[in-house]
This record gives structure tokens, C-alpha cells and sequence, in this order.
């Protein structure tokens, strides 16, 4: 299946879930603009079966996000769990709604985790907390982000 097939069925299933109207289809962005969308965002979910690290994960850790990711790769060397974010077994939609339903209905919770990512990710790169979202911005470049879904939570 290619990448048009999938984003197709992706698109189904948000109609079939009645969700279709809250998901904005962004497709690949500059640097500049990814970076945006992660400020504008409330959560950061990676659903991944297999990782190495990934340069979204930290991103999101960088602009303080809180993050959601499979406890698998390097999703398990960047995360702290239950201080600088959630990890969930992989493979299992129970195990992912488990650890989104709190995220989503807390959001003192959600910020908590998104100034440890923060402080986690500055202190495992040994910069101060300001430059570590623009450096990490800078490293890792534009075209990563082949494609962005983004689901407003309210």
C-alpha cells in the first residue's frame, strides 16, 4: 500500500468515526511551519509499532508538548515514564485509549508533562531550555515530517 492509499483510508476511517470535520489533513511542511503546529497543538500521540528515535518525538519534547508514545525504540530512551510523558504497550488500541482518555480530560496533567519533556530534552542535550526548541528545529531540518494529521480537541 502506498502513501496515498493509506491517507485514504486514514480519511474513511475519520469519516466513519465522525470525526472527519476536526481533522485537518496538512500534508508535508517546512521546518518553520511543523514547528507551528506543534506550538498550537494540545498532545503529541506516536502510535509506532517500530522506531528508532524519533526526530517528531523530540520535537514535540522541544516545544513541550506532552507526549503519548509506544514503549518501544528510542521512544523509551527519551521518555521518562509518567514524568515526562506516557508510554503505552504497543499494538493495542485499549493500551492507547487507556493513556489518552487522562491526557485528554486533564490538562493540568498535560502540561506537566509537556514542561518535564521540556526539561528533559534540555538537560539530555545540555542547553538551557530556550534553545533547545530552536536547535532542535535546526538540526533536524526540513522533510521529516513527510505528512501531518492534526485533531482539534475542541
Amino acid at each position: 500500500m502506498d502513501r496515498d492509499q493509506q491517507i485514504d483510508l486514514l480519511r474513511q476511517q475519520a469519516e466513519q468515526l465522525g470525526i472527519a470535520a476536526r481533522v485537518a489533513w496538512l500534508g508535508a511542511r517546512a521546518q518553520a511551519e511543523v514547528m507551528a503546529q506543534y506550538a498550537r497543538a494540545d498532545l503529541f500521540v506516536l502510535s509506532s509499532l517500530i522506531e528508532g528515535l524519533p526526530n517528531a518525538l523530540l520535537e514535540a519534547m522541544a516545544v513541550g508538548l506532552p507526549v503519548l508514545a509506544t514503549r518501544i525504540g528510542g521512544s523509551l530512551e527519551a521518555i521518562e515514564a509518567d514524568v515526562s510523558g506516557v508510554l503505552v504497550d504497543p499494538g493495542s488500541a485499549d493500551a492507547l485509549a487507556a493513556g489518552l482518555g487522562p491526557l485528554l480530560d486533564e490538562p493540568e496533567r498535560r502540561a506537566e508533562l509537556g514542561a518535564a519533556a521540556t526539561v528533559v530534552l534540555a538537560s539530555a542535550t545540555g542547553l538551557p531550555i530556550s534553545t533547545t526548541h530552536t536547535l532542535v528545529g535546526a538540526v533536524l531540518g526540513v522533510g521529516f515530517a513527510r505528512g501531518i494529521a492534526a485533531l482539534n480537541l475542541r
